[in-house]
């Protein structure tokens, strides 16, 4: 009877995390972001953390089902973000080892360039689309204000992560 009681908090404790998501690309897709004229990518946040740190909020059918939302809430063609994400995905991946045991400081650095590099692939997607000039100010306002955000999105994340997690997360 343990096994199953183990595998009924399994499954608890990844809806937990899977609505913990949803929550951090709900945020994301605000309108409320429109108004302030800026719209920071929590998302990649919480993907470059969670694949950073081993946290269990992301894991590969999870992002293709956030693709698949973020795909409709922006209308985008089907499978566009799914195509970025898993880019990301396997770009971090690869640092996962050698970032691991970096600062904060450090791991931060490293998230600058991998958010210049998702802003690289979402403007060149854009383009590939058919969707004009996007303007250059935008992405550099939302990039910076995502890459100020970081941090504190990290401390949140483990703090989240340690509230919903039946084992406590480390750092």
């Amino acid at each position: 009877m343990p096994a199953v009681f183990k595998k009924h908090s399994n499954v608890i404790a990844t809806l937990k995390f899977f609505c913990v998501s949803t929550g951090f690309l709900g945020v994301e897709a605000m309108d409320v972001w429109v108004k302030i004229g800026l719209r920071p990518f929590l998302f990649l946040t919480l993907l470059y953390t969670s694949l950073i740190y081993s946290l269990p909020f992301i894991n590969i059918v999870s992002l293709l089902i956030f693709g698949f939302l973020k795909d409709g809430y922006y209308d985008y063609p089907l499978g566009y973000s799914n195509c970025q994400f898993i880019v990301l995905y396997l770009l971090l991946i690869r640092q996962k080892t050698s970032q691991v045991q970096s600062s904060l400081g450090v791991c931060w650095g490293w998230f600058a360039v991998f958010l210049s590099i998702a802003c690289g692939i979402q403007m060149v997607g854009l383009l590939c689309l058919g969707y004009g000039s996007i303007p250059f100010s935008n992405m550099l306002g939302d990039a910076l204000i995502t890459f100020s955000l970081f941090p504190v999105m990290v401390r949140t994340l483990f703090w989240l992560g340690n509230r919903v997690s039946p084992q406590p997360l480390t750092q």
